[in-house]
């Protein structure tokens, strides 16, 4: 692979006729070279893609944090599969930017989301925001109570009220 042209490694990271597995390594060669060409391929593989193929692209186009990233990772919020919502969460957090921001707290503020999506938008985005964010975030979490929330809320806030995060994620 090494020393090939952007170009063949855009065509060898969309040839479905290659195992999935070879795809990723191409796709993950072209968030790392982050061409225009590059960038392009990492959404058109992403449209193709499904399953965790999908996800994998989602990772690597939150990792570029590329705000144009933003609306097709949005998607996958729509699909219905928690596992697709934590994975863009956590892209759309990696990207950052007010669209990003406001995204993650309609989450943690939605209570038709799951519990712990909802905990995850509110962790992601304590890492995201301001302050002042963070402080929202702190307040959703105490809302979606429970005694996870509870441990991770020891994690964030200091015995003399710092704020602190440090959030898992697997971008």
């Amino acid at each position: 692979m090494s020393g090939l042209p952007v170009a063949e490694i855009v065509a060898r990271s969309l040839d479905r006729s290659r195992p999935s597995s070879e795809r990723r390594t191409y796709a993950q060669r072209l968030a790392g070279t982050r061409t225009p060409e590059a960038l392009q391929a990492l959404v058109e593989g992403f449209r193709l893609e499904e399953g965790v193929n999908r996800r994998v692209l989602a990772q690597l186009m939150g990792q570029t944090r590329e705000p144009a990233f933003a609306e097709p990772l949005a998607s996958l919020l729509e699909t219905g599969n928690e596992v697709d919502a934590s994975v863009a969460i956590r892209a759309l957090a990696a990207i950052g930017g007010d669209t990003n921001t406001r995204r993650l707290a309609g989450i943690m503020k939605d209570d038709g989301w799951p519990d712990a999506l909802r905990t995850e938008a509110a962790l992601e985005w304590l890492n995201t925001g301001n302050d002042e964010d963070a402080l929202a975030a702190i307040r959703g979490l105490t809302e979606i109570g429970g005694d996870e929330n509870t441990d991770k809320l020891a994690e964030v806030v200091t015995e003399d009220g710092t704020v602190y995060c440090n959030a898992p994620s697997a971008l």
